[in-house]
C-alpha cells in the first residue's frame, strides 16, 4: 500500500507518492464505476489530496525556501536594528554599564558561527539516527534556522549539508534528538 511504501521509505520522489495515490482513486472509478458513491468520494479526496500535496510541494519548492529565507533575514536585520539603537540609548544613559554588557555578551557562544569538524560529523551522525517523523521536524528546523545547508537534488528532493549549518541549528537538532 501507499502507507506501507512511505513508511517503509521507497518513494524517492513526491511525485511518486502523488502517481500512487492518483492511481488509487482511479482504480476505485474503474472498479466501482463512475456513478458509485466510492468514485465519488473517491474524486473528493483526490481533489482535497491534491490540495494537500500542492502545499507541500510550494513548501518546499527553491522559491519559497529563498522567500522565506529572505523575509527571515529581513526580520533579523530588523532585529539587529533595533538592538543597535537600544545600546546607543543605553550608552547615552549608562556609559559603564552599556560597557559590562557588550563585555558579556562579546564572551558568550557564538551561535552563528559555522560547525568545526567534530561537529559536522556528529550532525551527520545525528541526522542520520532520526526516525521518520522526527526527520520531518528536523527538516523544518534546518529550514528555519539554516536553509542554506539545504540543497535540492536531481529527483526534486532536499539534502542536508551538515558543514553548511551553524551551531545554532546544530544546538537545536540535538534538543529535538533528546525529545
Amino acid at each position: 500500500t501507499v502507507q506501507e511504501k512511505i513508511k517503509g521509505m521507497e518513494y524517492a520522489t513526491i511525485q511518486e507518492v502523488w502517481d500512487d495515490v492518483k492511481l488509487v482513486w482511479s482504480n476505485c472509478c474503474l472498479y466501482n464505476g463512475e456513478d458509485h458513491i466510492y468514485c465519488m468520494w473517491a474524486k473528493g479526496l483526490e481533489q482535497e489530496f491534491d490540495k494537500k500535496i500542492q502545499a507541500v510541494i510550494d513548501r518546499y519548492s527553491l522559491e519559497a525556501i529563498e522567500r522565506r529565507k529572505e523575509e527571515r533575514e529581513g526580520r533579523r536585520i530588523e532585529k539587529q536594528i533595533e538592538e543597535m539603537q537600544q545600546r546607543i540609548r543605553d550608552l547615552k544613559e549608562n556609559p559603564r554599564k552599556a560597557l559590562e554588557t557588550t563585555v558579556s555578551v562579546c564572551m558568550t557562544e557564538d551561535l552563528d558561527r559555522s560547525l568545526e569538524k567534530q561537529e559536522i560529523e556528529r550532525a551527520g551522525h545525528l541526522l542520520n539516527s532520526l526516525d521518520p517523523v522526527t526527520t520531518v521536524k528536523a527538516y523544518d528546523l534546518i529550514e528555519r534556522l539554516c536553509p542554506a545547508s539545504l540543497s535540492e537534488n536531481e529527483h526534486g528532493d532536499y539534502d542536508v549539508y551538515p558543514d553548511r549549518m551553524n551551531l545554532r541549528l546544530f544546538r537545536e537538532l540535538e534538543k529535538l534528538q533528546e525529545r
